[in-house]
């Protein structure tokens, strides 16, 4: 494998001498690039012992207040009118490790994990504890009463005028429901990544492959499918140092411009050795 990414990124004209590898090993050369490139947010993610700024600004727009009053009233949830469950924040990632958080209040009088989506992650309140639930089951479950904070006025349907106060207690209620579940949604959703940046890779390296088969139909399209597999190493390269400087600071979009435009450079000049084999005279 180092050989093929020592090639791929110093000489890809050689990577003609690994067309006839077997398919199965291209495709996980390109899926060990892609788990890679997850694993920079998600260990980020998992380090982190709080939400981002982003992820906080993003609570604070998408927050929907309960259709009834709703307060946590020494450690537990008071909801006026009949039982209910009122979803006051859906869809938004709680930590980069997150798919999606919906946050709920439930008032019924017993709690029913089942009765959850289970393609969500579900942070839901219930009478003195907060669950959070995934698949319909509970992953983990923490009383009002053990939070590092005060809920003992926590109300749901806050004054508009005055919203500070009950961002600043509702962030830290999600800060400390995340924490005891980050471990399981960094490895859910590293695999999720994973599979996504995969997609991402092949969507290159196939376009690339049946663009320069048009020209060079002699070879078949599995020898190059593998063979772009391995020349689009730069390309992976380059990518996964630009998700990793994200994380540690933004980098100029123009520097990672030139960057791709090279790594696409190292596809082309394979591209150009096999066109030189087949129709040199």
């Amino acid at each position: 494998m180092f050989d093929k990414i020592r090639t791929a990124i110093v000489s890809p004209q050689g990577l003609i001498l690994y067309r006839k590898d077997r398919l199965i090993k291209a495709l996980f050369y390109v899926f060990l690039f892609a788990l890679l490139m997850a694993a920079v947010p998600a260990l980020d993610a998992n380090l982190r012992s709080d939400l981002t700024p982003d992820e906080r600004a993003l609570v604070r727009d998408n927050y929907v207040r309960p259709d009834e009053n709703c307060a946590i009233l020494n450690a537990t949830l008071v909801c006026e009118g009949e039982a209910a469950r009122h979803t006051v924040l859906r869809g938004i990632a709680g930590r980069q490790t997150m798919t999606g958080l919906d946050v709920t209040l439930d008032s019924h009088q017993v709690f029913d994990p089942s009765g959850y989506e289970r393609f969500r992650v579900h942070l839901v309140v219930h009478d003195e504890t907060a669950y959070m639930v995934v698949m319909g089951n509970v992953l983990s479950e923490t009383p009002l009463a053990d939070y590092e904070m005060s809920l003992t006025e926590l109300n749901f349907t806050y004054d508009e005028a005055q919203p500070r106060a009950f961002y600043d207690a509702f962030l830290v209620l999600l800060d400390q429901s995340i924490y005891p579940a980050r471990g399981f949604f960094t490895w859910v959703n590293l695999l999720a990544s994973a599979i996504g940046n995969f997609l991402l890779f092949n969507v290159f390296v196939l376009l690339n492959a049946f663009l320069t088969r048009l020209r060079i139909p002699q070879v078949p399209f599995k020898q190059m499918y593998v063979m772009m597999s391995y020349a689009a190493t730069m390309l992976f390269v380059v990518m996964i140092f630009h998700e990793l400087f994200s994380v540690v600071y933004n980098i100029s979009f123009f520097i990672f411009i030139i960057a791709l435009f090279l790594a696409f450079r190292q596809m082309n000049r394979l591209s150009m050795e096999l066109f030189r084999r087949i129709y040199r005279q």
